[in-house]
């Protein structure tokens, strides 16, 4: 999938428990609301947990991660950022082992640059990209007419305020002033910057899987990030709560999420509020029970959906039924794409 970014939509205030992130505000209003979970934001890792189970000490970190390079012009976001990697350390359990630069872009530059990743990953896996587009279009998840790349490319015009790039380590803003909006957004994209330093979240190896792996792992991480993001918020006065809200509202956006299809909106947004239950129940047991889900994601969307499920036999898989001409891709349709 194009990088974990963070949306808002214009009809829509944010959500308490985020969905297509970056950073964004609930579904369209037309978007079925059937996805969104109760709100199980849960305590700091230093929380009462099952016994045995309570977050390890924080390392001391290689380098000072507040460190910021005085060799390059200051940023808005410099001193916000040191406030908040400490917060994302203390709240996730782990010390970053660099800074991450965060880079702040006027809108058309966010766009452009959202653009790019999307084009990357369709030159990356243009036969996935293009399979995927007949059978989005044959199931209804996108019109006729329309290709994935189009979809996901507009995606950044719909109100796209922040990525994380696991290719160069960097987060990506929109926009150089600090406001309410831009501090939750910091804090999801500084969370998958830190599981990437910590847990590698770039594994080409799941690329030729043929279970749910590549939305299971990409549910996880929205989740992780969703979950911390949630805990921040809670720390928000009522008046900086209703400064997000209005800077949401108000940001400039060429392309409504309302122009989406309802089953699109369903099967990339659930990977955020599904995701941030699966973690909210993870992170009942502990810091341990959310990182040994890194190193043993799930690999069925029905895992995350009814997290009692994650670590149970898994059903047998049935034979594919027989195809009435020639095979062009195969795999597994799960919960979350029934469910879309």
């Amino acid at each position: 999938a194009p990088p974990r970014e963070s949306f808002t939509d214009d009809e829509d205030e944010p959500s308490d428990a985020p969905t297509p992130q970056v950073e964004e505000s609930d579904p369209d209003p037309d978007v079925p609301d059937t996805d969104t979970p109760p709100d199980n934001s849960p305590e700091p890792a230093d929380a009462d947990a099952d016994a045995g189970a309570e977050a390890p000490p924080l390392a001391p970190p290689p380098t000072d991660p507040t460190d910021v390079d005085e060799s390059e012009p200051p940023s808005p976001f410099d001193a916000v950022t040191s406030e908040l990697i400490t917060f994302v350390e203390e709240n996730r359990g782990h010390r970053f082992v660099e800074r991450p630069d965060v880079v702040a872009l006027d809108d058309a530059s966010v766009t452009r640059a959202f653009t790019e990743l999307v084009a990357e990953d369709v030159e990356r896996y243009r036969t996935d990209y293009e399979n995927y587009t007949d059978i989005y279009r044959a199931m209804g998840v996108i019109p006729d007419g329309t290709s994935l790349e189009e979809i996901w490319t507009s995606f950044g015009d719909a109100g796209a305020i922040g990525f994380y790039d696991d290719e160069s380590g960097d987060v990506v803003l929109r926009g150089d002033e600090v406001n309410a909006l831009t501090r939750t957004t910091l804090v999801h994209e500084l969370v998958h910057a830190l599981d990437d330093q910590i847990h590698d979240i770039e594994r080409p190896e799941y690329d030729e899987r043929d279970d749910e792996i590549g939305w299971t792992f990409s549910a996880l991480l929205e989740g992780s990030a969703g979950v911390i993001e949630n805990r921040y918020r809670a720390t928000m006065t009522p008046s900086e709560r209703d400064e997000e809200i209005s800077v949401s509202i108000n940001l400039p956006r060429s392309v409504s999420l309302s122009s989406f299809t309802n089953s699109f909106l369903d099967l990339q947004f659930g990977r955020y509020t599904f995701g941030e239950a699966f973690v909210g129940e993870l992170w009942a047991h502990g810091q341990n029970a959310v990182d040994a889900a890194f190193a043993d994601p799930p690999t069925t969307s029905e895992q995350v959906i009814d997290p009692s499920q994650y670590g149970a036999p898994a059903e047998p898989r049935l034979d594919p039924p027989p195809a009435d001409g020639a095979v062009f891709e195969s795999g597994v349709w799960g919960q979350a794409g029934w469910a879309a």
